[in-house]
């Protein structure tokens, strides 16, 4: 969560992690156009659009789990401290 604000005022922040940013949305946009290609999902949706829903989700749920305190999920071994 540091490094997201940190990415509004520290230049060389906002290029370490926007390019890793970047990367993990083009790498799960192509393996979810891929999986459109194959049939295996709906193709009215772009692959970007996925990629970035994904990534909205999962990281809402990373923060709500350790910056909020949030049980971990039933039957899972999430330390209760990072």
């Amino acid at each position: 969560m540091r490094l997201a604000f940190d990415t509004q005022s520290v230049p060389e922040v906002a290029e370490a992690v926007g390019g890793v940013l970047a990367g993990n949305t083009e790498g799960l946009a192509a393996y979810l156009a891929a999986r459109q290609r194959a049939g295996d999902l709906r193709r009215d949706v772009t692959p970007e659009l996925l990629a970035e829903t994904f990534f909205a989700f999962t990281s809402s749920l990373v923060i709500s789990r350790i910056l909020l305190g949030a049980p971990p999920p039933p039957g899972t071994n999430w330390p209760g401290s990072w």
